[in-house]
């Protein structure tokens, strides 16, 4: 069930308003096994308050690393608590040689640090920035997206789409299907998709393309325009999974983990300018799904022999840190505390997790993410800037 507000005002500035609300639900049936827990935070800074620009090597960006692609004098960049993506190039004539401006945080099939190969399983010491993410998220549990955006102009008579990209790596080795082998999915929730010759797509338009590394699927969950800001709140990304999965005709009850975020702007033949103000991903599973960081499901020695293996690393001893070994996130560093938690769970799997639980009330899901997101500020790692 969603809430959808929108508002109009005749002035200057912001003319037009939208905000749409997705009421917590219950942990799916299939997938029970993931249990119930949290809110914990899946990202790192979604709050945008740790300054960085798209120069910078990997390691210098620690939590948003921005970026461009393309052609023109497109800019990402992060600054007073806001993401700027600015795509700036009339001149492309296609998705053949399109654009974009984005942020990225986490891990990606088409990434090239530490020699990565295009579409290769995940270099966990080497992350698109230097935190990775905060929190080992099993796309099975119940998982939301809230995101705050405003539309501030556009110029051009292109294609364009204002996304949240998610990327899901699916942790028992590659799926096949229309000729396509892969162990990601490339998704993106699209506040935004217009096209040329038919205007804003409607709510609810799912598209799919192959990059030849992964799979790739889109939802449009919003008709965002030029002058209009939208919030949207609690987005199931459960149901978003299933969706994807479903339509590329893959077994939605694949096991996968959310490895990659980006968030940003796309198209050709466009100058867009769009800002950010808020991006977060909440996890509601349980403290023993986030103590398996070599992903079989099972907490055992196998996994306390991991976080063993990376003792004192943090998230400065990049090419070396591993994020998804960092089991308890209030520290970043892995450390004793790590490896406690995923003793007391050991000899444990998710099977054994069958209960069926509510989530929170839909306020106290709102005072709960309040609480998180209003914690301490987490403190960037020093580094130099990227070419």
């Amino acid at each position: 069930m969603a809430l959808l507000i929108i508002t109009i005002a005749v002035s200057t500035g912001v003319i037009g308003f939208a905000y749409v609300y997705f009421a917590p639900s219950t942990i799916p049936a299939p997938s029970a096994f993931f249990g119930q827990g949290g809110p914990r935070l899946v990202n790192w800074d979604p709050r945008f308050q740790t300054a960085a620009t798209k120069s910078g090597a990997d390691n210098a960006s620690a939590y948003w690393h921005p970026r461009t692609y393309g052609g023109g004098s497109s800019d990402s960049y992060v600054s007073g608590g806001t993401l700027h993506v600015r795509e700036n190039d009339l001149s492309s004539t296609g998705w053949d040689n399109y654009d974009n401006a984005v942020a990225q945080e986490g891990n990606f099939p088409w990434q090239t640090e530490c020699r990565h190969i295009l579409g290769a399983v995940p270099d966990w010491a080497c992350t698109r920035n230097s935190y990775g993410l905060r929190t080992l998220a099993w796309i099975g549990a119940n998982t939301t997206l809230s995101v705050n955006a405003t539309f501030l102009s556009r110029e051009g008579m292109g294609d364009f789409n204002i996304i949240i990209g998610l990327y899901f790596y699916f942790v028992n080795g590659p799926l096949r299907a229309n000729g396509v082998s892969a162990v990601y999915l490339e998704a993106q929730v699209r506040l935004a998709f217009y096209k040329t010759n038919a205007g804003l797509m409607p709510v609810g338009t799912e598209d799919t393309w192959n990059p030849g590394f992964d799979f790739g699927y889109a939802k449009t969950v919003g008709t965002l325009q030029p002058a209009n800001s939208m919030v949207l709140k609690n987005y199931d990304l459960h149901s978003f999974y299933l969706s994807a999965m479903t339509k590329r005709g893959l077994d939605p009850s694949t096991p996968a983990i959310i490895v990659g975020l980006e968030p940003g702007v796309e198209g050709w033949g466009e100058n867009l300018a769009v800002d950010f103000t808020g991006l977060t991903i909440i996890s509601y599973e349980s403290n023993r799904a986030t103590a398996d960081p070599d992903f079989d499901m099972v907490v055992n020695q196998n996994d306390a022999a991991l976080v063993s293996s990376l003792m004192g690393t943090c998230p400065s001893d990049y090419g070396r840190y591993e994020w998804i070994a960092d089991i308890n996130s209030t520290n970043p560093c892995i450390d004793q505390v790590d490896l406690a938690r995923v003793e007391s769970f050991e000899g444990q799997s998710f099977q054994s997790l069958c209960i069926i639980q509510h989530l929170p009330t839909a306020e106290g899901v709102v005072a709960e993410q309040d609480r998180l997101l209003s914690g301490p500020r987490e403190s960037p790692i020093e580094g130099q800037e990227r070419s």
